[in-house]
Order: structure tokens, then sequence, then C-alpha cells
């Protein structure tokens, strides 16, 4: 697999959710990756926290 790199740094996160002992994971939908199972990430807003961006993509998903 070709590795891209962007112009500019990305800031991520990633969520490990655990409900009534159970991992809640997605099925990613864009590559890299595409169809493939994953825990909860995003990229981080410009200004915003990265606990702040974890806790509003537990809350999307």
């Amino acid at each position: 697999m070709k590795r891209e790199y962007l112009a500019q740094q990305i800031i991520g996160v990633g969520a490990l959710v655990i409900h009534n002992d159970r991992i809640v994971l997605v099925k990613r939908g864009v590559e890299p990756g595409k169809g493939q199972w994953s825990i909860l990430r995003r990229a981080v807003e410009l200004g915003a926290g990265v606990r702040a961006a974890a806790v509003r993509e537990a809350k999307e998903e």
C-alpha cells in the first residue's frame, strides 16, 4: 500500500467506546481502509481540544 502525505499536518483523535460489554466499531466508508472496521476517529478542528473532538465523534456515531 502506497502512503500519501499531505502538505499540512492534521491532528486526529480516536475513541474506544464500550457499551454493555461491547466495543463500538464503525465500517470505514472512505479510503484508506474503505470497508474495514475501525474505532471511532476524526480530525481535530483548528482551535478545538482533542477531548472535545473525541466526545463529539462518539456522540455523532
